[in-house]
């Protein structure tokens, strides 16, 4: 597509969109997050929108700073949950626990021990699935990835810099917002790898970062939960996964 054809095209989903966000997605919109460069150096701030919103500019936006919490119960068990209709980017996707961005704070931007990060993940589960007993100190740091994928409606993409943490609970309550949260469930990982095989019969779409993820090292990952959790991996690699796209069928 040409610059021109581009323009014209993104002027007339801006219209469309606009008459249909949710006006508390669109307040949600306004945060202010972190932007970084591909080795994670924070280079500045923007708004959430700024990010996410294909641009003459930034036609496949802004990289930024994100984080994914894979929440597992005492059974080894991953909690997914769907995202709400409201939600502007991916919606009624399926994906991990809690997906979002830490604020462009002192206390959110915190690199020690990457505590920042991790009190922005407890603050979101709260925020999303009223979960209010995990403590910073319960995550896990695994990795970070950074990925790119755009949304079939030619307004918004995702360019993450994703910090992936994990956390084991033994009981948790579970008081889902509905205007982050359709539905949500614990599955094992043959639960979880029968659900992606069968995705199109079931009529299951797959976030693009969660699907690069339980495509990637997940399950490997899920193999050594009960080491990982007992002592944080030393991790420093920032695995590369380009620009992603949506299996056969689930475009």
């Amino acid at each position: 597509m040409g610059l021109t054809a581009f323009r014209v095209s993104w002027r007339c989903g801006l219209r469309r969109m606009a008459t249909a966000m949710d006006p508390v997605q669109r307040e949600l919109m306004s945060e202010t997050i972190a932007l970084v460069d591909v080795d994670d150096r924070v280079l500045g701030s923007a708004s959430k929108r700024e990010c996410h919103e294909r641009t003459a500019e930034h036609p496949g936006g802004r990289l930024h700073r994100a984080f994914s919490v894979f929440l597992f119960d005492t059974t080894g068990r991953l909690m997914l949950q769907q995202r709400a209709k409201s939600k502007i980017t991916f919606p009624m996707m399926w994906t991990n626990t809690c997906c979002s961005h830490p604020w462009h704070t002192e206390a959110e931007l915190d690199d020690a021990q990457r505590i920042g990060i991790k009190r922005a993940a407890v603050r979101k589960l709260g925020d999303e699935l009223g979960i209010r007993s995990v403590d910073p100190n319960d995550l896990r740091f695994i990795t970070r990835i950074e990925y790119q994928a755009f949304q079939g409606d030619g307004i918004w993409v995702e360019h993450e810099m994703d910090y992936i943490l994990f956390c084991q609970v033994s009981a948790v309550k579970i008081d889902a917002n509905p205007n982050e949260v359709a539905a949500w469930r614990w599955v094992t990982k043959q639960e979880l790898h029968d659900l992606m095989g069968r995705r199109d019969s079931l009529g299951m779409v797959f976030t693009p970062w969660f699907d690069l993820i339980a495509q990637g090292q997940l399950g490997s990952w899920w193999d050594r939960l009960s080491d990982v959790i007992s002592k944080e991996p030393n991790e420093s690699k920032i695995h590369r996964l380009g620009v992603y796209d949506a299996p056969t069928g689930s475009k």
